[in-house]
């Protein structure tokens, strides 16, 4: 009986470490999203927003430099595979752009980081305009 107890609570331990970083991921990503658009004009980190590299930063515009003030961090090589995709954008909407713009650095957090809710993001929002998007 007693292997049973420490079993089970070994499984509930584990379920509750599971949600604290569910909740610690969910809350990092809603204040770090929160400070992009509600700081257009951020100051330039010391590591990529993206994958945390400290080395060759640069600003990137998340909506596009002609479309919006929105800026981040990112390394050279997140900020290469940013710009190949806004190359592909075709939008004229401001908000949209924005939009897409939250989905590419979400997913290539999640593909560079593995944190789970940056996908879950990228595919909500990329759901509401599946067509376009």
């Amino acid at each position: 009986m007693n292997s049973k107890i420490s079993i089970s609570s070994a499984i509930l331990e584990g379920i509750f470490r599971a949600k604290e970083i569910i909740d610690s991921e969910y809350q990092e990503s809603i204040d770090w999203i929160t400070d992009i658009l509600e700081n257009e004009h951020r100051d330039k980190k010391n590591d990529c927003e993206i994958c945390k590299s400290p080395t060759k930063l640069e600003v990137h515009h998340i909506r596009g430099r002609s479309h919006g003030n929105e800026v981040m961090t990112v390394c050279l090589e997140c900020h290469r595979r940013l710009t190949d995709k806004q190359r592909l954008w075709n939008y004229q909407n401001s908000e949209i752009l924005l939009e897409r713009g939250i989905i590419d650095i979400c997913e290539l957090k999640h593909e560079r980081t593995g944190i789970g809710i940056y996908k879950l993001i990228a595919e909500y929002l990329t759901s509401r305009y599946p067509v376009i998007l």
